[in-house]
Protein backbone atom coordinates (compact mmCIF):
# COMPACT_ATOMS: atom_id res chain seq x y z
CA UNK A 1 0.00 0.00 0.00
CA UNK A 2 1.22 3.55 -0.71
CA UNK A 3 0.46 6.90 0.75
CA UNK A 4 -1.91 7.16 -2.35
CA UNK A 5 -4.45 5.04 -0.62
CA UNK A 6 -4.88 6.86 3.09
CA UNK A 7 -6.58 8.83 0.90
CA UNK A 8 -9.38 6.55 -1.41
CA UNK A 9 -12.34 4.84 0.09
CA UNK A 10 -10.41 2.49 2.14
CA UNK A 11 -9.43 4.70 4.26
CA UNK A 12 -11.59 6.25 7.55
CA UNK A 13 -11.84 9.62 8.92
CA UNK A 14 -11.35 9.66 12.08
CA UNK A 15 -13.39 12.80 14.16
CA UNK A 16 -11.51 15.69 15.85
CA UNK A 17 -13.90 14.70 18.92
CA UNK A 18 -13.16 10.79 19.21
CA UNK A 19 -9.60 11.97 17.72
CA UNK A 20 -9.02 13.74 21.26
CA UNK A 21 -11.10 10.89 23.43
CA UNK A 22 -8.76 8.07 22.41
CA UNK A 23 -6.42 7.80 24.89
CA UNK A 24 -5.41 6.64 28.62
CA UNK A 25 -8.62 4.76 29.56
CA UNK A 26 -10.57 4.63 26.58
CA UNK A 27 -7.61 3.05 24.43
CA UNK A 28 -7.13 0.83 27.41
CA UNK A 29 -10.82 -0.33 27.42
CA UNK A 30 -10.39 -0.92 23.80
CA UNK A 31 -7.47 -2.73 24.04
CA UNK A 32 -8.96 -5.25 26.50
CA UNK A 33 -12.11 -5.42 24.81
CA UNK A 34 -9.93 -6.10 21.88
CA UNK A 35 -7.97 -9.16 23.57
CA UNK A 36 -11.54 -10.38 25.10
CA UNK A 37 -13.35 -10.72 21.45
CA UNK A 38 -10.53 -12.10 19.72
CA UNK A 39 -9.05 -14.66 21.49
CA UNK A 40 -12.42 -15.80 22.49
CA UNK A 41 -14.13 -15.49 19.28
CA UNK A 42 -12.63 -14.34 15.74
CA UNK A 43 -8.86 -14.95 16.27
CA UNK A 44 -7.28 -15.56 12.85
CA UNK A 45 -5.47 -19.31 12.51
CA UNK A 46 -1.80 -19.40 12.60
CA UNK A 47 -1.67 -20.21 8.81
CA UNK A 48 -3.71 -16.96 8.04
CA UNK A 49 -2.96 -15.70 4.25
CA UNK A 50 -1.05 -12.70 5.58
CA UNK A 51 -0.64 -11.83 1.49
CA UNK A 52 -4.47 -10.95 1.69
CA UNK A 53 -3.74 -8.07 4.41
CA UNK A 54 -6.32 -4.91 3.34
CA UNK A 55 -5.48 -2.09 2.10
CA UNK A 56 -6.41 0.45 5.20
CA UNK A 57 -5.77 3.78 6.00
CA UNK A 58 -7.04 6.17 8.97
CA UNK A 59 -6.78 10.04 8.48
CA UNK A 60 -7.48 12.44 10.75
CA UNK A 61 -7.88 16.93 9.70
CA UNK A 62 -7.01 20.02 11.49
CA UNK A 63 -5.75 18.30 14.64
CA UNK A 64 -4.12 20.92 16.83
CA UNK A 65 -1.05 20.76 18.38
CA UNK A 66 -2.07 22.20 21.89
CA UNK A 67 1.05 23.86 24.01
CA UNK A 68 0.05 22.28 27.04
CA UNK A 69 0.38 19.04 25.88
CA UNK A 70 3.47 19.98 24.42
CA UNK A 71 4.89 20.63 27.72
CA UNK A 72 4.01 17.78 29.65
CA UNK A 73 5.18 15.13 27.28
CA UNK A 74 8.23 17.34 27.16
CA UNK A 75 9.02 17.06 30.90
CA UNK A 76 8.07 13.58 31.03
CA UNK A 77 10.84 12.51 28.35
CA UNK A 78 13.78 14.92 29.24
CA UNK A 79 13.52 17.65 26.26
CA UNK A 80 14.75 21.12 27.16
CA UNK A 81 12.03 23.50 26.66
CA UNK A 82 11.98 24.90 23.02
CA UNK A 83 9.73 26.89 20.74
CA UNK A 84 9.76 23.85 18.26
CA UNK A 85 7.92 20.20 19.50
CA UNK A 86 10.04 17.43 19.70
CA UNK A 87 10.08 15.45 16.75
CA UNK A 88 8.96 12.39 18.37
CA UNK A 89 5.91 13.47 19.55
CA UNK A 90 4.33 13.74 16.34
CA UNK A 91 4.10 9.86 16.77
CA UNK A 92 2.18 10.89 19.97
CA UNK A 93 -0.24 12.66 17.48
CA UNK A 94 -0.28 9.47 15.35
CA UNK A 95 -0.81 6.70 17.93
CA UNK A 96 -4.67 7.05 17.75
CA UNK A 97 -4.95 6.68 14.14
CA UNK A 98 -2.65 3.64 14.94
CA UNK A 99 -4.52 2.14 17.43
CA UNK A 100 -7.97 2.40 15.40
CA UNK A 101 -6.17 0.33 12.49
CA UNK A 102 -4.67 -2.16 14.95
CA UNK A 103 -8.34 -2.61 16.81
CA UNK A 104 -9.88 -2.51 12.98
CA UNK A 105 -11.94 -6.29 12.18
CA UNK A 106 -10.13 -6.26 8.83
CA UNK A 107 -6.79 -6.32 10.81
CA UNK A 108 -5.74 -10.07 10.94
CA UNK A 109 -4.11 -10.16 14.30
CA UNK A 110 -5.28 -9.52 17.77
CA UNK A 111 -3.01 -6.47 19.27
CA UNK A 112 -2.15 -7.82 22.35
CA UNK A 113 0.98 -9.93 21.62
CA UNK A 114 2.34 -7.54 18.69
CA UNK A 115 5.64 -6.85 19.50
CA UNK A 116 6.98 -3.43 18.73
CA UNK A 117 10.26 -3.90 16.83
CA UNK A 118 11.27 -0.30 15.88
CA UNK A 119 10.06 3.23 15.07
CA UNK A 120 11.71 5.86 12.30
CA UNK A 121 10.90 9.69 11.84
CA UNK A 122 11.79 12.29 9.49
CA UNK A 123 11.57 15.60 10.42
CA UNK A 124 11.21 18.08 7.53
CA UNK A 125 10.53 21.20 9.34
CA UNK A 126 10.00 21.60 12.75
CA UNK A 127 6.22 22.11 13.86
CA UNK A 128 5.14 24.15 16.27
CA UNK A 129 2.78 24.62 19.22
CA UNK A 130 -0.74 25.52 18.06
CA UNK A 131 -0.14 23.97 14.41
CA UNK A 132 -2.87 22.83 13.07
CA UNK A 133 -1.87 19.12 11.07
CA UNK A 134 -3.87 16.68 8.93
CA UNK A 135 -2.64 12.84 9.64
CA UNK A 136 -2.75 9.98 7.50
CA UNK A 137 -1.52 6.64 8.62
CA UNK A 138 -1.99 3.39 6.54
CA UNK A 139 -0.85 -0.18 6.35
CA UNK A 140 2.36 0.09 4.11
CA UNK A 141 3.80 -3.60 3.59
CA UNK A 142 4.74 -6.38 5.09
CA UNK A 143 8.15 -7.68 6.42
CA UNK A 144 9.69 -11.29 6.74
CA UNK A 145 11.14 -11.82 9.97
CA UNK A 146 12.70 -14.83 11.87
CA UNK A 147 10.20 -14.99 14.47
CA UNK A 148 7.14 -14.63 12.68
CA UNK A 149 5.24 -11.88 10.33
CA UNK A 150 6.13 -8.61 10.91
CA UNK A 151 3.85 -5.13 9.41
CA UNK A 152 4.81 -1.43 8.77
CA UNK A 153 2.32 1.38 9.45
CA UNK A 154 3.04 4.34 8.16
CA UNK A 155 2.22 7.75 8.84
CA UNK A 156 2.41 11.20 6.83
CA UNK A 157 1.73 14.33 8.90
CA UNK A 158 1.12 17.92 6.68
CA UNK A 159 0.05 21.47 7.28
CA UNK A 160 -1.86 22.50 4.97
CA UNK A 161 -0.60 20.64 2.02
CA UNK A 162 3.20 20.42 2.78
CA UNK A 163 4.38 17.59 4.09
CA UNK A 164 6.35 17.99 7.62
CA UNK A 165 6.90 15.07 8.78
CA UNK A 166 6.89 11.12 8.06
CA UNK A 167 7.28 8.14 10.04
CA UNK A 168 7.30 4.44 10.58
CA UNK A 169 6.67 1.84 13.12
CA UNK A 170 6.95 -1.60 12.59
CA UNK A 171 4.86 -4.60 14.49
CA UNK A 172 5.86 -8.56 14.97
CA UNK A 173 3.19 -10.91 14.74
CA UNK A 174 5.28 -14.04 16.17
CA UNK A 175 4.65 -17.32 14.40
CA UNK A 176 6.12 -20.31 13.07
CA UNK A 177 4.09 -20.36 10.25
CA UNK A 178 5.98 -19.13 7.10
CA UNK A 179 6.23 -15.16 6.62
CA UNK A 180 6.24 -13.04 3.18
CA UNK A 181 7.46 -9.90 2.38
CA UNK A 182 10.87 -8.00 2.55
CA UNK A 183 13.51 -9.48 4.88
CA UNK A 184 13.82 -8.17 8.47
CA UNK A 185 17.36 -6.02 8.35
CA UNK A 186 18.45 -5.82 11.84
CA UNK A 187 20.42 -1.84 12.50
CA UNK A 188 23.72 -2.60 13.32
CA UNK A 189 25.69 0.00 15.22
CA UNK A 190 28.99 1.12 12.71
CA UNK A 191 31.33 2.21 15.62
CA UNK A 192 30.81 0.71 18.80
CA UNK A 193 34.64 1.62 19.89
CA UNK A 194 34.06 5.08 19.66
CA UNK A 195 30.91 5.70 21.62
CA UNK A 196 30.93 7.08 25.37
CA UNK A 197 28.69 7.45 27.68
CA UNK A 198 27.22 10.92 27.44
CA UNK A 199 24.97 10.37 30.78
CA UNK A 200 22.63 7.96 32.39
CA UNK A 201 18.76 8.51 33.75
CA UNK A 202 17.45 6.74 36.65
CA UNK A 203 13.60 4.95 35.46
CA UNK A 204 11.29 5.17 37.91
CA UNK A 205 8.80 2.76 38.88
CA UNK A 206 6.13 5.27 37.27
CA UNK A 207 7.31 6.44 34.92
CA UNK A 208 4.98 4.03 32.52
CA UNK A 209 2.07 5.47 34.42
CA UNK A 210 3.62 9.09 33.50
CA UNK A 211 3.86 8.65 29.92
CA UNK A 212 1.07 7.00 29.32
CA UNK A 213 -0.93 10.47 31.05
CA UNK A 214 0.89 12.34 28.30
CA UNK A 215 1.28 9.76 25.27
CA UNK A 216 -2.56 8.18 25.87
CA UNK A 217 -0.42 4.59 25.16
CA UNK A 218 -2.44 2.46 28.54
CA UNK A 219 -1.06 -0.80 27.72
CA UNK A 220 -1.41 -2.20 30.98
CA UNK A 221 2.60 -4.05 30.64
CA UNK A 222 3.69 -0.56 31.44
CA UNK A 223 1.06 0.38 33.88
CA UNK A 224 1.45 -1.73 37.27
CA UNK A 225 3.54 -4.43 37.72
CA UNK A 226 0.49 -6.95 38.53
CA UNK A 227 -0.91 -6.09 34.89
CA UNK A 228 2.09 -6.92 33.42
CA UNK A 229 2.52 -10.19 34.97
CA UNK A 230 -0.90 -10.82 33.50
CA UNK A 231 0.67 -10.85 30.28
CA UNK A 232 3.77 -12.79 30.97
CA UNK A 233 6.29 -10.11 32.32
CA UNK A 234 8.29 -9.95 35.91
CA UNK A 235 7.11 -6.55 36.63
CA UNK A 236 6.48 -3.34 34.71
CA UNK A 237 8.32 -2.09 31.53
CA UNK A 238 9.00 1.31 30.27
CA UNK A 239 7.52 2.24 27.06
CA UNK A 240 10.12 1.38 23.80
CA UNK A 241 8.61 5.08 22.42
CA UNK A 242 9.43 6.49 26.03
CA UNK A 243 13.55 4.79 25.85
CA UNK A 244 13.86 6.42 22.03
CA UNK A 245 12.07 10.09 23.29
CA UNK A 246 14.64 10.07 26.27
CA UNK A 247 17.27 9.05 24.35
CA UNK A 248 16.79 11.94 21.65
CA UNK A 249 16.29 14.74 24.68
CA UNK A 250 19.67 13.02 26.03
CA UNK A 251 21.73 13.92 22.61
CA UNK A 252 20.54 17.66 23.63
CA UNK A 253 21.10 19.50 20.12
CA UNK A 254 19.72 17.95 17.66
CA UNK A 255 19.39 18.78 13.68
CA UNK A 256 16.25 20.69 12.64
CA UNK A 257 15.47 18.73 10.20
CA UNK A 258 16.37 15.32 10.89
CA UNK A 259 15.84 11.68 10.28
CA UNK A 260 16.13 8.98 13.71
CA UNK A 261 15.95 5.26 13.99
CA UNK A 262 15.51 3.17 16.97
CA UNK A 263 15.14 -0.48 17.14
CA UNK A 264 13.94 -1.90 20.41
CA UNK A 265 16.23 -5.35 21.90
CA UNK A 266 15.25 -5.81 24.90
CA UNK A 267 12.68 -4.26 27.75
CA UNK A 268 13.59 -2.06 30.84
CA UNK A 269 12.12 -3.69 33.38
CA UNK A 270 10.99 -0.80 36.52
CA UNK A 271 12.70 0.49 38.18
CA UNK A 272 16.12 0.62 37.08
CA UNK A 273 18.87 3.08 36.03
CA UNK A 274 20.46 3.07 32.36
CA UNK A 275 23.09 4.24 30.84
CA UNK A 276 22.85 6.72 27.06
CA UNK A 277 25.90 6.11 24.70
CA UNK A 278 27.04 7.63 21.27
CA UNK A 279 29.66 8.77 19.54
CA UNK A 280 31.76 12.05 19.64
CA UNK A 281 30.81 15.53 19.00
CA UNK A 282 31.32 19.23 18.31
CA UNK A 283 29.98 21.23 21.19
CA UNK A 284 28.95 23.69 18.97
CA UNK A 285 27.14 21.69 16.39
CA UNK A 286 24.17 19.37 16.55
CA UNK A 287 24.12 16.13 17.66
CA UNK A 288 24.32 13.07 14.78
CA UNK A 289 25.10 9.70 14.79
CA UNK A 290 24.47 6.54 16.30
CA UNK A 291 23.34 5.89 19.71
CA UNK A 292 22.30 3.16 22.13
CA UNK A 293 20.16 2.62 25.79
CA UNK A 294 21.88 -0.21 27.76
CA UNK A 295 21.94 -1.56 31.68
CA UNK A 296 24.75 0.29 33.75
CA UNK A 297 26.40 -2.87 34.00
CA UNK A 298 26.44 -3.20 29.93
CA UNK A 299 25.18 -6.64 30.33
CA UNK A 300 21.77 -6.03 28.38
CA UNK A 301 21.34 -3.68 25.00
CA UNK A 302 17.66 -1.96 25.62
CA UNK A 303 17.51 0.46 22.13
CA UNK A 304 19.79 1.33 19.40
CA UNK A 305 19.93 4.01 16.80
CA UNK A 306 20.94 6.82 15.12
CA UNK A 307 20.00 10.48 14.62
CA UNK A 308 21.28 12.22 11.28
CA UNK A 309 20.69 16.17 9.63
CA UNK A 310 19.03 15.60 6.60
CA UNK A 311 20.70 15.49 3.70
CA UNK A 312 23.50 13.54 5.34
CA UNK A 313 24.39 10.39 4.02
Amino acid sequence: MNASVAQTSSSLELPSWRYRRVGGVTMLRAGMTSWTRRHHSALPPTGYDVRGLPELGVQSSNVQVRARDVRAYGKVCGYAFSRHVPATYLHVLSLPLQMALLLDRRFPWPLPGLVHLSSSLRQIRPVHPGDELNLAVWIDRLVSHPKGQAVVLACRVKQASDVVWEGENVYLRRTEAASVGESWRPFVLPDWAGMTMVESWKVARDIGRRYAWVSGDANPIHLHAWLARMFGFRSAIAHGMWVFARALAGLGQLPPRLRAYVEFRSAVTLPTRVSLWATAWHRDRPRTGPWMVQSMDGSRIHAIGECVALGEV
